[in-house]
């Protein structure tokens, strides 16, 4: 009896090992988890889409699916958001970095300081300039030298870090939005890291949620609004909340739920 219970564990193992010999990862299909996925850009000829475990790619040439590290080169695969222009694709990284791709090189920032990892929101690119949201303000990063020039962390007054989710920057002013407020800095007073020069810009019974750019002009809007520059109400969502609205090729896009 005993014979046959360790001839019965020998054929176990050895169609266990035969099994795994003979499955390579090709033989694998592969299963892309959509639900997971939280953020979604177009870089040269690629589609990326990444998620809170990892990203994966879509070549549009011929359609090929890679993931991972086969997909980008990074560092750091958990990112959180993203920037481009005609020379450099940026990216935000849970860890509080931004690796900046450009042909095949690479480089690395690190916004996290003293052991404590800064949750990077949004990057905005202007001029020669990034503009990072954190959770720890807004960091004005030159690209020359990558370097951080500037870090805006107050804006009513000295004692209370702002959270910020998304800054844009124009030729006159930079607008800042928080997780309830809008603020507003015009370069005229040529020194943004004085609390006292930003303004809050004030919505009658409402609160913004997102800022976008369209032709040149800033928009706000809330869960049932969207305001233009003057605050006055450009579109209304009566049925639906608005829950993210996006410019592409001209056009304003708004997914509500």
């Amino acid at each position: 009896m005993i014979f046959y219970k360790i001839l019965i564990f020998i054929l176990f193992i050895n169609i266990k090992l035969y099994s795994q010999l003979y499955v390579s990862d090709s033989d694998w299909d592969l299963h892309l988890n959509l639900k997971d996925v939280n953020h979604i850009v177009k870089y040269e000829n690629s589609i990326y889409c990444f998620s809170s475990i990892g990203l994966y790619s879509l070549d549009l040439s011929d359609n090929s699916i890679s993931r991972n590290l086969n997909a980008l080169d990074l560092d750091d695969l958990s990112v959180r958001a993203t920037a481009q222009d005609s020379n450099y694709f940026f990216l935000g990284t849970a860890s509080g970095t931004i690796e900046i791709i450009t042909g095949n090189k690479k480089k690395t920032l690190n916004l996290s300081e003293d052991n404590s990892i800064i949750n990077i929101n949004s990057i905005s690119l202007f001029k020669n300039n990034l503009f990072i949201s954190t959770s720890s303000g807004v960091f004005n990063v030159s690209l020359d030298g990558l370097f951080i020039k500037e870090v805006y962390r107050y804006f009513e007054n000295d004692s209370e870090v702002k959270n910020i989710r998304k800054t844009i920057v124009n030729d006159s002013a930079i607008y800042a939005l928080s997780d309830d407020k809008v603020y507003h800095f015009n370069f005229e007073n040529r020194n943004p890291l004085d609390y006292n020069l930003w303004e809050e810009i004030y919505f009658q019974d409402d609160h913004p949620v997102g800022i976008f750019e369209f032709n040149n002009l800033i928009y706000y809007y809330s869960k049932t609004n969207i305001y233009n520059l003057e605050k006055k109400i450009f579109f209304s969502s009566i049925d639906r909340q608005i829950k993210k609205v996006k410019e592409y090729s001209g056009k304003i896009y708004v997914l509500t739920t």
